[in-house]
């Protein structure tokens, strides 16, 4: 698993992108005895060309983690969704369990997100997590919230108990790479 000095010498214009920070212009973040995950002297940052191709559907989360590293392989972007039918003795979110009680949103707005960390994501060899909760407790937010990484050619996996797999189509399931 990447961790801190393990993506040495990313550009600046990188970490701005995917963490939101103010930056330097110019200029590379370094950690000596290591090597970098980004060739040259920079990396161009990906501007949406036009609409999505996915409709956009309102949900709820708990949580996003934009540097998951235990998620699936390489660094991922985690969106934890909130609502789960379970009560696991030993759940590692509990506050999770109650739909109403997260965060309204959009999924243009995660995929907003989402896409202005696809580069680097990438090239960290990571891709996009949804957790939970229970994700298939929103069936339609997920489908959306998949379908939108696919158009960005992202990895993509699904943490879940698959308790509500019958929720989700085969049209889903094939936006998914990891279960």
């Amino acid at each position: 698993a990447a961790t801190g000095c393990d993506w040495a010498d990313l550009p600046r214009e990188a970490v701005h992108a995917f963490l939101s920070v103010p930056v330097e212009p110019r200029g590379r973040l370094s950690c000596q005895g290591s090597t970098g995950l980004f060739d040259g002297e920079g990396a161009s940052m990906r501007i949406r060309s036009g609409p999505r191709k996915t409709q956009s559907v309102d949900g709820y989360i708990h949580s996003i983690e934009t540097l998951g590293t235990v998620d699936g392989p390489g660094v991922r972007f985690v969106v934890f969704t909130q609502g789960c039918p379970h009560r696991c003795l030993y759940c590692h979110n509990p506050d999770s369990w109650r739909l109403k009680h997260g965060q309204p949103v959009a999924s243009a707005d995660i995929l907003d997100q989402i896409e202005r960390a696809s580069t680097f994501l990438k090239r960290a060899q990571g891709g996009v997590t949804v957790s939970g909760g229970e994700p298939l407790a929103q069936p339609k937010f997920i489908a959306s919230v998949f379908r939108g990484c696919k158009e960005m050619k992202l990895h993509t996996a699904l943490d879940t108990t698959g308790y509500l797999g019958s929720k989700v189509s085969d049209a889903v399931l094939a936006d998914i790479d990891l279960v």
